[in-house]
């Protein structure tokens, strides 16, 4: 089953609706195209929402899922409707700040056989920070001078 995590640079925020968002855009749908042999994912996992929203929900295959887990940026957001509708296509929203910690333990253990098996890849982590050092940190990462994610230990 084809799935597919768009990600979201920080570091580009402020080029967002520009030829930098469209070519976003564009490579999101055409590399989910391509890897999905013209069929498109039959789950969208959307970790950013907002600029990529509409974007992502373009990369469904028919009757595809799309779920939701956040907003970066603008919260309100508008797509075509038609579209989703003639594709069949469904949106869940998911609250994780609503799941205990056996809740999570639960997802996370039914996740962990995609981790080893490769069909999920974990983010590199460049560095960790002291939590004193958070804003310099977030200014690095906003720069794009970070390679991987930045962890704040305490």
């Amino acid at each position: 089953m084809p799935i597919v995590g768009p990600s979201y640079c920080p570091a580009r925020r402020p080029l967002f609706r520009s030829r930098a968002e469209a070519r976003e855009r564009v490579l999101l749908y055409s590399a989910t195209r391509r890897l999905t042999k013209g069929q498109g994912a039959q789950v969208v996992f959307d970790a950013v929402g907002g600029p990529l929203f509409e974007p992502a929900l373009r990369c469904l295959a028919h009757r595809g899922r799309q779920l939701e887990i956040t907003s970066a940026g603008d919260r309100r957001l508008s797509f075509d409707l038609l579209d989703f509708y003639h594709n069949e296509s469904r949106l869940f929203g998911v609250d994780t700040r609503k799941r205990d910690a056996t809740a999570s333990a639960a997802v996370l253990e039914a996740l962990t056989p995609s981790f080893e098996d490769g069909v999920f890849q974990a983010r590199v982590i460049d560095r960790a920070n002291p939590l004193s050092e958070g804003c310099s940190a977030y200014v690095q990462v906003a720069r794009g001078e970070a390679r991987g994610r930045l962890v704040l230990t305490p």
